[in-house]
């Protein structure tokens, strides 16, 4: 039997038996009035539970109930209209409707699968000229090779809006490390909302990030500036909190001292203090070394990732009548140009390292210490006496060369486009090379250079005294180191052979303050460390420090841009539509 009608007009039959047919559309059109606020309500229940889950997750529970509420109000409704909804939606403006409907949820649709497939192939690209939002490569390679996740958590209280934007900053930088590798995650935490979390994690002040790993945790608590700012978070700062929870040990890298040598804490123009913050930036730890003081293999404690961060100032110890010898974890001693000598058990310290597969950077200037030209020469490379000039310089010094040519092959220079040694002498290959050893340049002067012997005052080349170019201002030294070689003879041959490296630079001005990020100085100097650490995928071409970069106007160009933008574009769309309007009309 074909139905008749829905449940409205069921009721209208009932109540033609039952009221007085003046009262019947009465009682009708109370129904349909409550059938629409049944709806209205319902959607309005559907639209608050969405509201509450967006802004309150915590009341997830009231917002599955309101969902349910509204639900069961709107489905009432639609039993309830059936018949009209069916005759609006069949009706001609019903099928427009329809239609309309149709083609939004279709682009609807187009934007959700668009959004989804996005999410699947997601991708950031950082098009500054400085590269301040990607990752060195020695995090990307930290990253790659974790072997246990790791969490971090970002505390904060709501209403501060400093610490907002370094929470920020500090969550955008952990993004990347999400994004590299799905072994970490983050999150925050609401202090005022989950005190648990905060008590159980032991933190008192927002901003607070902790890590952890397993049972393993490392907690980064806001800094302050001087001025009591607070800083922002560094990089180097998470890479370090997560080889503290994952238990990996960091190489070391010493700078020796006690002799003049040049400060890596110092901010003056020739301090190496923007060396140190290079090193650190490459993940190393960064110590002074005061061989005279320090204890045969214990020098410092062995130190891991679990240590403070905060090692350039720790110094070597020794107990009384301890013997120099340097630190078990040196993978790299630095030694910047020395004033003056060395003792002798410094000599031997240093002699010790290098024949059991030492890593050594020299940087040498004019008048080095004898003592330290004995030792480089033992290890075949040869300082040689007076001054480097070449036409091919900065602001018309011959003092001042500016070196392009790179030995092919090398992966130190392999990526270097030019750097400027001041005051520069020349290195060459010494009579005597170390058995199974190779020394090779790695960066010469031009054809036109000179080495200037005696009186450096006359800037002129003298053929009867001078050498002429080009000349090497920069040597590498590989060799089995002799420790090796003697275990060999005695049959006691090691699973594989240590290798001692030197490198030398005629120069220490390059790697200061005031010349590390000219031409190509810092990435030859942090180079050098990876190669020697054995670190070669790290050797790159780095992005250079953020610069505050300003547009400065004129009056008159400030007023063309405010007149062109704010009053020009508009008079043109309207000027545009009074066209189409007058063609049209």
């Amino acid at each position: 039997m074909k139905p008749n009608g829905g449940p409205l007009k069921t009721l209208g039959r009932i109540g033609k038996a039952l009221l007085p047919l003046g009262k019947i559309r009465t009682v009708y059109d109370a129904l349909s009035t409550l059938a629409f606020v049944v709806a209205v309500l319902g959607l309005a229940l559907l639209l608050a539970s969405v509201l509450l889950r967006l802004l309150l997750p915590d009341l997830k529970g009231e917002a599955t109930t309101l969902m349910y509420t509204g639900a069961i109000l709107f489905l009432i409704y639609i039993l309830g209209a059936f018949n009209r909804i069916v005759h609006a939606v069949t009706g001609r403006r019903g099928r427009y409707g329809v239609n309309t409907i149709l083609m939004i949820a279709a682009f609807l649709a187009i934007v959700i699968i668009g959004n989804y497939l996005g999410r699947q192939s997601y991708r950031r690209f950082d098009l500054t000229a400085s590269a301040q939002f990607s990752l060195s490569r020695q995090t990307n390679k930290i990253l790659s090779n974790m072997n246990a996740p790791v969490k971090a958590h970002i505390f904060y209280s709501p209403g501060d809006p400093i610490m907002d934007i370094i929470r920020g900053k500090a969550a955008n930088t952990l993004r990347e490390y999400a994004f590299k590798t799905k072994k970490f995650s983050y999150d925050n935490i609401d202090m005022d909302r989950e005190r648990a979390q905060a008590v159980q994690y032991e933190v008192a002040e927002s901003g607070t990030i902790v890590f952890e790993s397993g049972d393993r945790r490392q907690k980064l608590e806001p800094r302050y500036d001087e001025s009591g700012t607070p800083a922002f978070f560094t990089e180097q700062d998470f890479t370090t909190a997560i080889l503290v929870v994952t238990g990996t040990k960091q190489k070391s890298i010493y700078f020796l001292t006690g002799h003049g040598e040049r400060d890596i804490d110092s901010g003056a123009a020739s301090g190496y203090v923007l060396a140190r913050q290079g090193i650190e930036g490459d993940n190393y730890l960064v110590k002074p070394l005061l061989l005279a003081s320090a204890a045969a293999g214990q020098s410092t404690q062995e130190q891991t990732a679990s240590q403070s961060t905060d090692t350039s100032k720790q110094q070597a110890s020794v107990p009384a009548g301890g013997k120099a010898a340097v630190p078990a974890d040196a993978t790299v001693v630095v030694l910047a140009s020395p004033k003056k000598p060395l003792l002798p058990d410094e000599r031997v310290a240093l002699t010790d390292y290098l024949n059991d597969g030492g890593k050594l950077l020299a940087l040498v200037d004019p008048n080095t210490p004898p003592d330290v030209v004995d030792m480089l020469g033992k290890w075949g490379i040869k300082v040689e006496n007076g001054l480097v000039m070449d036409p091919l310089n900065a602001g018309g010094d011959v003092t001042g060369p500016v070196i392009s040519a790179f030995a092919p092959g090398v992966p130190i220079t392999s990526q270097i486009q030019a750097v400027y040694f001041p005051e520069a002498v020349s290195l060459s290959q010494a009579d005597k090379v170390p058995e199974t050893g190779q020394v090779y340049p790695l960066l010469a002067s031009s054809a036109d250079s000179w080495l200037k012997q005696g009186d450096t005052s006359d800037k002129k080349f003298n053929e009867a005294t001078d050498k002429k170019g080009p000349l090497f201002l920069g040597t590498a030294m590989m060799a089995i180191s002799p420790k090796s070689i003697e275990a060999a003879k005695a049959n006691q041959t090691e699973a594989t052979p240590k290798i001692t490296r030197i490198v030398a630079y005629g120069d220490s001005d390059f790697a200061a303050n005031d010349l590390f990020y000219t031409l190509s100085n810092g990435d030859l100097f942090l180079n050098t460390l990876n190669w020697l650490a054995e670190d070669e995928e790290l050797i790159s071409i780095r992005p250079k420090p953020l610069e505050y970069r300003q547009l400065v106007v004129s009056k008159q160009q400030k007023n063309l841009i405010f007149y062109s933008s704010l009053v020009m574009l508009p008079l043109l769309v309207a000027l545009a539509g009074g066209v189409a309007w007058w063609r049209h009309r």
